[in-house]
C-alpha cells in the first residue's frame, strides 16, 4: 500500500469507484457470514456479475450498495444460464446450483441477510453501528471513523474523486453499447 501527499497525486488506476467498494463490502459480508463453511458461500463471480448489472451509477457508496442489493436478484435468469458470463453467455456462473441446490439457497439466504443488515444500519446509534459492523463485516471502526459518521447512519460516503467515464468501443456484450 502506497501513500500519496494529496488526492491529485493518486493515479487514476488506483481510484476505487462506488461500484468497486460496494462489491468489496458485499464480498466481505459474504466471507464473514460463511466463515465456518466457505465452500458453501456464493462465489465471487456471481456477486460481481450481479452487482455490476445492478449498479445504477450512484456516487454515494451507501446508496450504491443498497441499490445494488435491492436490484441484483432481478438479474438472475429463471432459465439456464442463470447468471451468464458476459463474455461467453452460454457459460453459467451458477452452473453448480444445478448440482447442489443448497448453493442457490445459500445465495438467497446471504442476499436476504445483507439486505436486512444494510437496512438495520439506519436505526443504529454510533455505538450500535460499531457493534453491527464488527459483527457483520468483522471490521473495527476507529473513533475517528465514528466521529465522521455523526449520530445516525447513513453518513454520505462519496468517492473522493469522481470516477472517470470509460468507453470501450469493442467491449463484449452486455458491457458494450
Amino acid at each position: 500500500m502506497r501513500k500519496f501527499a494529496s488526492v491529485e497525486d493518486v493515479p487514476p488506476y488506483e481510484w476505487k469507484t462506488p461500484l468497486q467498494r460496494s462489491i468489496q463490502l458485499l464480498k466481505r459480508h459474504r466471507d464473514v457470514m460463511f466463515r465456518e463453511m466457505p465452500e458453501m458461500a456464493p462465489i465471487s463471480m456471481i456477486i460481481t456479475n450481479l452487482a455490476t448489472h445492478a449498479y445504477s451509477g450512484e456516487a454515494d457508496i451507501y446508496d450504491a450498495v443498497t441499490g445494488i442489493v435491492a436490484r441484483m436478484r432481478s438479474f438472475i435468469k429463471p432459465v439456464y444460464p442463470r447468471v451468464p458470463n458476459p463474455t461467453a453467455p452460454s457459460e453459467d456462473y451458477a452452473d453448480k446450483w444445478r448440482k447442489n441446490p443448497l448453493l442457490e439457497k445459500n445465495f438467497l439466504v446471504w442476499h436476504a441477510q445483507v439486505q436486512q443488515d444494510l437496512a438495520r444500519l439506519h436505526t443504529l446509534t454510533r455505538d450500535g453501528m460499531d457493534r453491527e459492523i464488527q459483527g457483520r463485516f468483522d471490521v473495527q471502526l476507529t473513533r475517528d471513523h465514528l466521529s465522521h459518521i455523526g449520530n445516525s447512519f447513513p453518513a454520505k460516503v462519496s468517492a473522493a474523486v469522481a470516477a472517470p467515464s470509460v468507453f470501450v468501443p469493442s467491449a463484449p456484450k452486455p458491457w458494450g453499447k
